[in-house]
């Protein structure tokens, strides 16, 4: 009798940890929304707080504001399954390096302000390029400027970076759907073979 007491016990607290461990999950989060579901779902609940798009073929293009300034926001989701596991924001383009430079430093402070200090940050040209050159925006669109910043958190990393184009952008990827998308990749591929 004690034998099953102590059983029934010990089943009713193991599956009290397996809750509350399903319970500790988290995902990152983009404007308070978790990076998590499928596409149209995370698009939807974008749409409420004002972004407007669409999505297909498991991306959507939205645009809206973001830090006070009008941004577009692409949502990528894995290719099976539609799991949203990215969030990249991209800023407007800007035709001065020192204004592009100035709203990549003021977001990478932001970001540090939320997130702590990068996990690494590049800041620099190729050659035959340099700051203070008079071709920096010539620099940026031919891929001769580095500029990125990495942040780390226990549910995913944050990416800050000057693109091509000459604007911002920031990548919110979730750590659990980012795994996901790799582990469908590699199936996928498994199954071509």
């Amino acid at each position: 009798m004690m034998k099953k007491y102590l059983l029934a016990l010990l089943l009713c607290f193991a599956s009290g940890v397996s809750i509350s461990a399903q319970d500790s999950i988290k995902h990152m989060e983009f404007r308070g929304i978790p990076i998590d579901g499928n596409i149209s779902s995370f698009v939807s609940q974008l749409n409420k707080l004002g972004y407007v798009g669409a999505y297909e073929d498991g991306m959507a293009m939205l645009k809206g504001k973001f830090g006070g300034k009008e941004v577009t926001v692409a949502v990528y989701s894995t290719e099976k399954t539609n799991l949203v596991y990215q969030v990249i924001v991209v800023f407007p383009n800007e035709t001065s390096w020192y204004t592009l430079k100035s709203n990549y430093r003021e977001l990478k402070n932001s970001l540090s302000t939320k997130y702590g200090t990068p996990v690494n940050s590049n800041e620099y040209f190729n050659s035959p390029y340099y700051e203070g050159d008079g071709y920096e925006m010539s620099a940026v669109r031919l891929g001769k400027v580095h500029y990125t910043s990495r942040f780390s958190t226990p549910t995913g990393q944050i990416t800050l970076t000057i693109f091509k184009e000459g604007a911002p952008m920031i990548a919110y990827e979730d750590k659990i759907n980012s795994e996901k998308k790799k582990t469908e990749e590699k199936s996928s591929i498994i199954d071509d073979l």
